[in-house]
Order: C-alpha cells, then structure tokens, then sequence
C-alpha cells in the first residue's frame, strides 16, 4: 500500500503496527529524546500521516518537532487558552465547524482584531499554536490537512513592527518543517496593496510549491473565494451562509478553553496519547545573521507579515528566510539597489527613492491617506495553465 492508502487506514489497524514500532525504534536511536517518558501510537501516527507514511521525512519531522519545544521554551512551555481570552474574545481566529470539499480543516484569522498593543507577537503566535495542537490530533486533519483565510483588513506598521528581523528568523529557524500538519493552501483577503509588488519580487526566491500554496483575492474577494470553498461553509462575511463570523470565532474559543487541561497535558508531555473528549460542530471527535541583509530582510518581514502578520508564513513553513539570503547571496545582487530600483514606481514623496515614509503611505499610516483596498479581483499569485 502507498503512503495516501495507509493514512486512510484506522488508528488500530494492524498493517500500521510496524510503521509505528519502526519510527518509535528509530526515533529512540536517535539519541535525542531520552527525556521522554513516552511515545504513543496516536502521536506517531500524526507525523507518518504529515508525510505520507515516509519514514525518513516522518522522522525528521518528529525529531525536529522535538528539538523547537526544548529549544524554545518561551514557545512551547505556555499553552494556556484563559492567558490569551482577551485576544480570542476580540473574534480575531475561528476553525470553521465544517469542513471543505476536500476533508481540510479551514482556519481564519482576522488581523485587524489584534491590537499590538495590547498583546505581543508571541501571544499571537500560540494561539496558532494551541489551535494546531488540537487539530492535528483529528484523524481526518492529519490525512486531509488545512487551508487558512487571512484577513488582512486593518493591517498597518505597527503589526509589523512587532516582528524584527531576528524574532522572524528565530520563530522560522525552530519551527521549519517542524509540526505533523499538512498546509493545502493560504488564501488572503483585503490584503494591503504595498503586499503584492513586494511579494513580486520574493517570487523567484520561493520553491513552486508555495508559490502554488498562496492565494491573492483583494478587496472583492466573494465570488473569487467561493471558487474554493463551498458558500454552505463560509461566514456571510466572505460571502458564504454558514454561522456568522462573530459566532464560529465564539464558538472556537470555548472549544480552546474546554481543552485547557488537555493544551497543559501537551506543553508538559507532547508526546504523551491523551485526546480531547468534546466533539465539535460537526460531530467528529477532536481527536547567523548575514552583514548588509537587514534592507532585504525587513522587506522579506513586511511582504510576509502581510500573508499572516507574523504567524502563519513562518509557522507553516512558507519560507526560509536565510535561504533566500543564501540564494541572493549566490547569485551576487546588490540586494539594495535591484530593490531600491523596482521599488521607484512606489515613491509617494516624490524624493526620488523608495524609503520608510513611501511604506507609511502606502501602508495607509499617514493621516487622510485613502484605505488600501487590495485589487479588485481575486488572483493567484502562480499562472494558469
């Protein structure tokens, strides 16, 4: 059997068995899991499910898995659902209660409901994490994987200036290729018009299959949207007829708060078996810095924060940033000037270059600057055939 044909096996299935003992034998050879006190089938099932069944990928997965939660405690140690409810009561992140055509689970996040004030780029990232803990438990998340909606509307400098370049790349160095999930595409709404002709310039840096991944659809993203999600799922608010964005919000978070002791479980013991016992809505079980990049790299963190303000592009893997670095270095471009030159058409000051206060403007920071409303039609940031 193929890697699709076993994920679509049960948990007990007894041609499973020797996929399980093998990655629990490999991975305690491995050296770098003496402090666990255990390894459940149920846990390693999510990373052979995360790839398909392929042992080499499956444990590479897991051991990195491992390496981020010990090395970034400040990550991985605090879980807890009530030390963000103020944020999750702002009905910035929902799970949709149905699934997509395909199986996938669908994610939303609402960026302009974080106010960087008032909670810090961590916080906003565990609730992402929480919310991963939980799903990629679900039998049907580990085979079918996730899509996520990002709104973008309200999304200003002070949410990117909440990542500086060594946070980004920290958060993206211990959680690349690192969780037992299976991203099927990012789609953006309401995205800031200065996000496309910067994510242009990123494109030739990123592998085809994120290019692949990313899904633009502006302003007037209903009927775009609803190319790929059927409307019986969707909030009214992006042009569906399912529950109402405020209610599914609601109602994630008090699915969070009832996994609270099961989220305590996780951050203390990840690798332990313990599942969730509530259901939900639709009736499943919950089962080294480079000199002269910082001009490149802050662009690579606005562009990026963009997608997922911070979250999503780096918890998913979407791109690596010293990679990037590594592949312009290879190719010998004055990163300043080639951007500087592109970016000219941007200068809203009319000082012949393209600066900090061009990005306020078009990041709609400046007083009586216009909303930016993202293009009119809903796009891919890849061609059709």
């Amino acid at each position: 059997m193929n890697g699709p044909q076993l994920s679509e096996l049960p948990d007990d299935s007894e041609q499973l068995r020797p996929y399980i003992s093998r990655l629990r034998r490999r991975a305690l050879q491995a050296g770098e899991l003496s402090a666990v006190r255990s390894l459940s089938s149920g846990f390693l099932l999510r990373f052979l499910r995360a790839r398909d069944f392929d042992m080499e990928l499956s444990l590479k997965l897991l051991l990195n898995y491992q390496r981020w939660r010990r090395e970034s405690p400040e990550i991985s140690s605090c879980l807890s659902p009530s030390s963000v409810l103020g944020l999750l009561n702002t009905s910035y992140h929902a799970v949709l209660p149905q699934r997509d055509c395909t199986g996938s689970r669908v994610l939303i996040y609402r960026i302009g409901q974080w106010n960087p004030k008032d909670w810090s780029a961590f916080q906003v990232f565990r609730v992402s994490l929480m919310t991963s803990e939980i799903i990629s438990r679900e039998n049907e998340t580990q085979r079918q994987g996730l899509k996520a909606i990002f709104d973008l509307a309200g999304w200003s400098l002070s949410h990117a200036l909440q990542i500086n370049p060594s946070l980004a790349r920290k958060i993206s160095s211990v959680l690349s290729d690192s969780f037992p999930l299976k991203v099927r595409g990012i789609h953006l709404v309401n995205e800031p018009m200065f996000f496309r002709p910067v994510f242009a310039m990123l494109r030739p840096f990123l592998p085809d299959k994120i290019k692949q991944r990313i899904h633009m659809h502006g302003s007037d993203f209903r009927d775009s949207l609803s190319g790929f999600f059927s409307s019986h799922i969707l909030p009214p608010e992006y042009g569906g007829h399912g529950p109402g964005i405020t209610q599914v919000c609601q109602d994630w978070t008090n699915h969070l708060l009832q996994s609270e002791n099961l989220l305590q479980q996780i951050a203390a013991h990840p690798t332990d078996g313990a599942k969730s016992q509530s259901s939900n809505k639709n009736g499943k079980k919950a089962d080294s810095e480079s000199s002269g990049s910082s001009f490149f790299t802050w662009f690579i963190v606005l562009a990026l924060l963009g997608v997922w303000t911070s979250v999503a592009v780096v918890y998913f893997d979407l791109v690596d940033y010293q990679g990037v670095l590594d592949k312009a270095k290879g190719l010998q471009i004055n990163l300043s000037e080639a951007l500087q030159g592109k970016l000219v058409a941007y200068d809203t000051d009319g000082d012949g270059d393209f600066d900090v206060e061009d990005a306020k403007v078009l990041l709609d920071e400046k007083p009586g600057c216009a909303p930016g409303g993202g293009a009119k039609k809903g796009i891919d940031v890849q061609p059709h055939a």
